[in-house]
């Protein structure tokens, strides 16, 4: 059972991660084209949570003591 909770917390970052970053960098585009201080101002600090929210360490009852 702890495994398999393990697996979706796994999942479960990777998404936020990539949903985070896609956000970011669709902002990120916006701040060239058509939103220049607007499109920067979301663009950075969710382009920072998804840095982070890759980086996260697991919890300490997914950790590998193998």
């Amino acid at each position: 059972m702890a495994e398999r909770q393990c697996g979706f917390r796994r999942v479960l970052k990777i998404v936020l991660g990539v949903f985070l970053l896609a956000m970011g960098f669709s902002f990120f585009a916006l701040g060239f084209s058509i939103l220049p201080v607007l499109g920067f101002f979301f663009a950075l600090p969710l382009i920072g949570l998804a840095v982070f929210a890759f980086r996260a360490p697991r919890d300490s009852a997914c950790a590998y003591s193998g």
